[in-house]
């Protein structure tokens, strides 16, 4: 497993909690060595960044919009291919 990552940006949301990057670089290496391709492997790291210790900690950021972009990765993960764009608009603005 890697070292922690001493001279990441930290805010806030991240004070005494672990950081999402060390989460990140754990869970790539854990599920490459499971035999998981790296693109997917990719796509499951990028999907579990928004739904982290941070979700709901940044003010200009809504919970849903991190939730569609997790959903969308996951999607991607399975596939191959993203959401289509109308599944993407949690706001309803098209």
């Amino acid at each position: 497993m890697s070292q922690p990552n001493n001279k990441t940006a930290t805010g806030e949301y991240y004070d005494g909690k672990i950081e999402t990057i060390d989460y990140l670089e754990f869970m790539t290496e854990s599920l490459i060595k499971n035999g998981v391709a790296p693109k997917t492997a990719y796509d499951v790291v990028a999907a579990l960044k928004y739904p982290s210790p941070r979700l709901g900690a940044k003010a200009d950021t809504p919970i849903e919009l991190d939730l569609m972009k997790a959903e969308n990765y996951i999607h991607r993960a399975r596939t191959g291919k993203w959401l289509a764009k109308e599944f993407l608009d949690p706001f309803g603005e098209k």
